[in-house]
């Protein structure tokens, strides 16, 4: 807490009551927020669970319970943002106001990245930034390729995981090498927050949509996702 801002984390990670927002807890948010506005602090707020629905596929048990309530009161006071997490891709968001909600990507997911704030008057850069293993490990003195060209490695792993994930589903398809593949590629752009590194027209969207996989829903809700890139923004306030 300073002068001029405070972060407001909300949890709802609680016993019996697992990703709903409590009333009691929508009441201490609410005195934070008044306590703030009077001492004349903007707002930044945190949570795990996401306040906006940020994928038609990923978004049940991902979106608090009574996510509503919290956002017409950071709305109500003006708060700068929300930054979320838990769906594990990188995203950005707004509400039909045009809050906006920032849920940044897994360390443990491809590209690996943090996202770094920059706050200045009336103004917030949201920008994501990957973790810099291979200068570390160069400045270790390490041997490991795998380490030393680990954005390669990283995204290696996450469409092996990936393309895994699928080709059980696709046994009956005969372009099921393919689908995989395909599939792996897109969703590891999809995961990154680069949903405008695809395209769109594509034929093997229309394949997927063709066959009768476990996952063509979710090829289909990427093919409908707006082609904009997720690791960057700039909010006024």
């Amino acid at each position: 807490m300073s002068d001029e801002l405070r972060v407001l984390m909300v949890d709802v990670n609680t016993i019996g009551n697992e990703g709903v927002l409590k009333p009691e807890t929508l009441d201490w948010v609410k005195t934070q927020l008044e306590e703030a506005r009077q001492a004349g602090a903007r707002v930044l707020a945190v949570s795990h669970q996401n306040l906006l629905a940020h994928s038609e596929s990923i978004s049940a048990g991902f979106v608090m319970g009574s996510a509503e309530e919290l956002l017409a009161l950071y709305e109500e006071y003006d708060v700068i943002c929300n930054l979320s997490g838990h769906i594990h891709m990188q995203h950005t968001a707004k509400s039909e106001s045009g809050f906006f909600e920032a849920a940044t990507g897994s360390l443990a997911v491809s590209p690996n990245q943090y996202a770094r704030i920059t706050l200045r008057p009336h103004r917030m850069d949201y920008q994501t930034v990957p973790v810099d293993v291979s200068g570390w490990a160069e400045k270790q003195g390490s041997t490991d390729e795998n380490l030393l060209d680990f954005s390669t490695y990283s995204a290696d792993f996450f469409c092996q995981v990936n393309r895994g994930k699928v080709i059980g589903w696709l046994q009956k398809e005969e372009n099921a090498e393919e689908m995989a593949d395909f599939f792996a590629q897109i969703n590891l752009d999809y995961f990154q927050g680069r949903p405008d590194l695809y395209d769109r027209e594509d034929p093997m969207f229309d394949v997927w949509q063709e066959s009768g996989a476990f996952y063509k829903d979710y090829v289909e809700s990427m093919r409908r996702e707006p082609a904009v890139n997720h690791n960057r923004a700039t909010i006024e306030y």
